[in-house]
């Protein structure tokens, strides 16, 4: 039997989220334009953080971002979280 793994988009820190969004415009994003997205499997919240910033490979995460991911940590029972960057 044959099974199917899914495959979900993240942005990387060589991407440009607007050449991203060209090229995969059914990808979901938060309301402030960055690839931010969750969604629910089981009994946890899988959780695609953007840690781009234009014109530099280093990561970022704002206090815009950090409100958003704490938004969504609140509401889950588990998460486990995807990004790009290292987070320290």
């Amino acid at each position: 039997m044959q099974q199917i793994v899914p495959v979900r988009l993240m942005i990387g820190n060589h991407d440009d989220r607007a050449t991203f969004l060209s090229v995969f415009p059914e990808q979901e994003t938060h309301a402030l334009g960055f690839v931010n997205y969750s969604e629910e499997i089981g009994d946890s919240a899988f959780i695609y953080l953007d840690s781009t910033q234009p014109r530099t490979h280093a990561g970022h995460f704002g206090a815009d971002r950090c409100a958003w991911l704490q938004a969504e940590l609140e509401k889950a029972k588990n998460a486990r979280i995807f990004l790009h960057h290292n987070p320290m």
